[in-house]
């Protein structure tokens, strides 16, 4: 069997379309932690303010 220029290129394709999916997933789970911490942050932020207010 020969390797074609068009059989490596089919390889990069699927090769580019797997980093491309794995690149999506990362930007999706940074997003959700990021929402997270934003979450966490207001909650700390919350808290202290509801602490300084008794003290």
């Amino acid at each position: 069997m020969s390797l074609t220029l068009a059989d490596i290129y089919k390889l990069f394709e699927k090769s580019q379309a797997e980093a491309d999916r794995r690149s999506a997933e990362a930007d999706r789970r940074y997003a959700e932690m990021d929402k997270l911490f934003e979450k966490s942050q207001a909650e700390a932020d919350r808290r202290s303010a509801e602490a300084d207010r008794r003290s």
